[in-house]
Formats: C-alpha cells, structure tokens, sequence
C-alpha cells in the first residue's frame, strides 16, 4: 500500500520525462501494448532488432545514480529514503516474493542503423549508467526472417505466438490448478 502511494503521488511528477517508447511500469502502457508497439515497428519497414539483455539489470543498477536522478524533482528526505527502501527489495507475485528481472531491450531499426544503434545502447548503458550488456543475450537480429522473443511471446511481424518457456509454465499452472480442485 506503502508502494502504491507512492506510486501515485510520483509518477505525475516523473511521467512527461520519460519516453513514449518505454512501457515498463507506466499508466496504460502494458506488456500487450509494448508487443503491438513491437509488431507496428515491424510492419512499418524497421526489420533489423537490436535485441538487448542489461545483465543483472537489478543487481547492477547504481541506487545513488537512481537516487541523484529522482533528487531533481524530489528533496524530501523520507520520500527519498522510502525509496531508497523500495530500489532493495523484490516483487510480490500472488504472494510470493519474487527478485525483478525487467531488463530488456528492443530497438528497431533499418539494417544500417543497427550497429549504431547497438554501439549508442551500450555507450549510454556502460558510460553513463554503468551497466553492462550480456554478450550472450544481445545480438541484432532480422525480425522478420528470425523473430525474437519479448515479454512472453515470439513474433516476426507477420504473426505472434506464446514463447515456448511461457506455453509451459501456463500448463504447468493448468495442471497444479485443476490437481488443486479435483482433491
């Protein structure tokens, strides 16, 4: 509740700083109208994906850069150090605390922007925010010929299906829900 409150009186305040391209965790910006936001990208010709994985996004982030940011807007000491609270601890998931791991990264491009685009990702990520890229979950990829995968399902611009790992935990859920009620 704590969070929530929190949450209200600060996302006006931060809102019209951010991106309309950035989706996570903002008022009517769901994980949906990310993919379809993907989906337009494809259909209107930016095929090449930069295809990115900050690695240990949450365990690498620097809370006093995170906190110098939000100190431009916000100088009350107790808002600051609620969420300083809030940076170290997880999620909770139908009860179950759960780490954050909301890290990646799409950036749709023509083919020749897509170095480019993959260079400036990095020299932002690693100069400015002092985080570092996976170099085995990034890679520039054509989407419509390979696909990629974002946010639980793999597409291509032509059509989207449920990525295999999520289809498996779904029937795992089916099966433990339906165990649950037939005892």
């Amino acid at each position: 509740m704590v969070q929530q409150a929190m949450k209200n009186v600060l996302e006006p305040i931060f809102e019209d700083i951010f991106l309309p391209q950035s989706h996570g965790y903002r008022p009517n910006m769901d994980a949906h109208g990310a993919v379809r936001k993907a989906e337009a990208y494809l259909e209107s010709g930016y095929h090449w994906i930069v295809d990115a994985d900050i690695q240990g996004f949450f365990d690498h982030v620097d809370h006093t850069l995170l906190k110098d940011l939000v100190c431009e807007k916000i100088s009350d000491g107790r808002v600051l150090s609620l969420i300083e609270s809030f940076l170290k601890c997880g999620i909770m998931n139908e009860g179950i605390l759960e780490a954050n791991t909301a890290d990646d990264i799409l950036i749709f491009c023509n083919e020749w922007e897509a170095q480019n685009a993959l260079n400036r990702a990095k020299e932002i990520l690693e100069g400015e925010l002092k985080l570092t890229l996976s170099p085995e979950k990034t890679r520039i990829v054509h989407g419509r010929k390979k696909g990629v995968e974002f946010l639980g399902f793999h597409f291509n611009g032509r059509w989207r299906r449920p990525r295999e790992k999520a289809v498996k935990q779904f029937k795992e859920e089916i099966k433990h829900r339906t165990q649950m009620t037939a005892a």
